[in-house]
């Protein structure tokens, strides 16, 4: 379609990041992490031993991990430290 220049509109899309779902597979004493990563993003794993009053902190030196550029993002044989309980969360940034 040839439009007079006048007539014609440009739009730009902007697409929402997906929320990000971790998953974890316990692999004896390691785990392995599983998660969607949206493009450009940088990704913390955090831990805590308690969830009432959680004290998150960077876990294992797991920070700003770049996103995979392929949707998926994996990290595996993740020392677990032994704690009765130990809660993970990630941060995207």
């Amino acid at each position: 379609l040839n439009a007079p220049a006048a007539l014609q509109r440009h739009f730009d899309a902007l697409v929402p990041n997906l929320p990000v779902q971790l998953e974890m597979t316990l692999n004896g004493a390691m785990a392995d992490f599983q998660w969607n990563s949206n493009g450009g993003q940088l990704y913390d794993l955090e831990s805590a031993t308690a969830l009432s009053n959680p004290d998150w902190q960077p876990y294992d030196g797991h920070t700003n991990m770049a996103s995979s550029g392929t949707g998926s993002k994996t990290l595996n044989d993740v020392g677990l430290d032994g704690s009765p309980a130990c809660f993970f969360r990630l941060i995207e940034k």
